[in-house]
């Protein structure tokens, strides 16, 4: 006869058995469901092929919503949802062409932007030396004189003299060097001299809103709402929230990638405000896009200032190649004459990309989940709207921006 300690064991065994296959089919209805991507929202006939891009990527990597609007030569063509904007075993919220994502690294297309309306209106230059702006007075000790060097036009191109690859991104530290601990920047050794080469750095750009916050007397979300975001009609976006989701925005999924790092509380939106704080939905970040340079009315910067936006940098080991880094976008020469531009995003929790083409189209793609190898998939997914594109049969006809 078998004991009553050995009847319990098998009794423990048996419920945690039943546990594990109600985990497991609670597991298989969440895969099978979200495998089933919802669609949401509008978009001229015969335009399936974007649809078919975007429900194979999600699928095919596990990223449980995203948001695609689409421009042709200014018009809004398409605006949809895909899949969910949350997704629990006890909720199911299909996303639509409104709700709004983290739009990371596409925030410095944002702040570029402000800084060459004020270069515009003759309140900077590109040559500007960023040390007298951003000192206090009396200007305090730097470490390392050539801190002195760094121009607006050395940050713009990512050029700054910081290298994350050395010591990290400061930016996701506990305690930021910017915005509210220039005293520590002032403090630190570059890693190169400015204008050296091009190093990729978040904390470039949040000294550029720095910069804005000081030549116009303003906070940096406030100037950006008032000189770029309402004159483009974007006014969905805002700086977003590190550990809350705002009204029409999206739940955010931890990397499937496995990243340690949490999507909410991870990192802190308002420090990176400049270089990757705001949050937005993707027809009214294509309506910033479209608007600067009077694709869409109105023009937010002037023809010449759009040239030297996109112009290559004063950098030979750049001049023969296709892509590079210009000022706040990367740029792609085309064979044929004219430029492709576009940037790419991503956070933890997050991936966008925003395009803008010679072709005349347009778009702006967010997503809530950042999948494994997302560097590759930024690059896959362009490629798989650009063919998209080319499907496209006949001659569009209308604008749904006046519905949005």
């Amino acid at each position: 006869m078998r004991s009553r300690e050995s009847r319990i064991i098998s009794i423990r065994d048996k419920s945690a058995l039943e546990f594990l296959i109600v985990l497991l089919a609670v597991f298989c209805l969440w895969s099978s469901s979200l495998a089933a991507a919802p669609m949401n929202g509008e978009a001229l006939p015969g335009l399936e092929s974007f649809d078919r891009a975007i429900i194979k990527f999600i699928e095919k990597h596990h990223i449980p919503g995203g948001s695609l609007a689409v421009s042709f030569q200014g018009k809004l063509i398409l605006a949809k949802g895909y899949g969910y904007a949350d997704f629990s075993v006890l909720k199911k919220v299909p996303a639509n062409s409104r709700n709004r994502f983290r739009l990371a690294s596409l925030s410095k297309p944002l702040t570029a932007t402000a800084i060459m309306s004020l270069i515009e209106d003759g309140k900077l230059s590109l040559d500007s030396k960023i040390l007298p702006l951003l000192q206090g007075n009396p200007p305090q000790k730097i470490r390392d004189k050539r801190l002195g060097q760094i121009t607006i036009q050395n940050l713009l191109e990512h050029r700054g003299g910081y290298n994350r690859d050395i010591r990290s991104d400061p930016m996701f530290s506990e305690k930021p060097p910017c915005p509210g601990d220039l005293a520590s920047f002032f403090s630190e050794n570059l890693d190169f001299a400015p204008g050296e080469k091009f190093s990729y750095s978040n904390l470039g750009y949040c000294l550029l809103g720095r910069v804005i916050e000081k030549v116009s007397g303003k906070p940096y979300e406030a100037f950006l709402k008032e000189h770029v975001l309402r004159p483009a009609g974007a006014n969905s976006l805002e700086i977003g929230d590190s550990k809350e989701t705002k009204p029409d925005e999206v739940c955010y999924f931890q990397d499937s990638s496995g990243g340690k790092q949490s999507p909410y509380g991870g990192f802190d939106m308002r420090a990176l405000d400049s270089c990757g704080g705001w949050i937005g939905s993707s027809v009214d970040y294509l309506k910033f896009l479209t608007s600067l340079d009077g694709q869409r009315a109105p023009a937010l910067l002037k023809p010449e200032t759009m040239k030297v936006m996109l112009a290559m940098p004063e950098d030979p080991t750049v001049w023969n190649r296709d892509t590079y880094y210009a000022k706040g976008f990367n740029v792609r020469k085309l064979n044929e004459g004219g430029v492709n531009f576009w940037h790419t995003g991503s956070l933890s929790g997050t991936l966008t990309l925003a395009v803008r083409g010679s072709s005349g189209y347009g778009w702006v793609v967010l997503f809530n989940r950042r999948p494994p190898d997302w560097r590759k998939l930024q690059f896959e997914m362009e490629r798989e709207l650009w063919q998209a594109s080319k499907e496209i049969k006949g001659i569009l006809h209308g604008d749904l921006f006046s519905k949005f």
